[in-house]
């Protein structure tokens, strides 16, 4: 990236389930610049757009709040909210947990080593992991109980086991 320039980009592709939106975008925007970009509909402007402010990325605001900003993003105000709306479904989970289970201060604590085992396998940093291995462990758990429920406690960390050995970033998640 030269000194003058605020973004620059090579070769920026999208795609999505095969059908290709983006191919081969180059662009390069210096500082007082104005570009714009004109096409049909269809033509991906949407896509391209998401793609260099990393709409597509909900890591954005962490990993390069510098071309977050540029978009014209709030980064501080965008990272309160995320983590107060986080904190607001947490406390929802607690209303709506409080009338089935007893409010203690040990709440869930029966279920926090399944809930890393889902994350762990999902893969860290993995939101659709955790959702896919959750609902994917949740029905080997009840089928377990079924037919052989002694083994049903020990079954989640026997996968979790043999995932970190194939897979040591999890299912869905990428090595550092």
């Amino acid at each position: 990236m030269r000194g003058d320039t605020i973004l620059e980009t090579e070769d920026l592709s999208k795609d999505f389930a095969g059908f290709v939106a983006v191919r081969a975008v180059n662009l390069r925007v210096a500082r007082g610049s104005i570009h714009a970009m004109i096409g049909p509909n269809g033509a991906g402007k949407t896509t391209c757009f998401n793609l260099l402010s990393k709409f597509l990325n909900p890591h954005a605001p962490t990993e390069n709040p510098t071309l977050v900003r540029a978009f014209g993003i709030n980064v501080p105000r965008m990272m309160t909210l995320t983590y107060g709306f986080g904190v607001g479904l947490a406390g929802l989970a607690g209303v709506m947990a409080a009338p089935i289970y007893n409010v203690s201060p040990q709440m869930g604590s029966d279920i926090i080593i399944v809930v890393f085992a889902v994350v762990v396998i999902g893969g860290m940093g993995s939101i659709m992991g955790a959702i896919l291995t959750g609902f994917t462990l949740g029905i080997v758990e009840g089928l377990t109980k079924v037919f052989f429920p002694e083994a049903s406690n020990t079954v989640i960390f026997a996968i979790m086991i043999i995932v970190l050995f194939i897979r040591p970033a999890g299912l869905f998640g990428r090595l550092a």
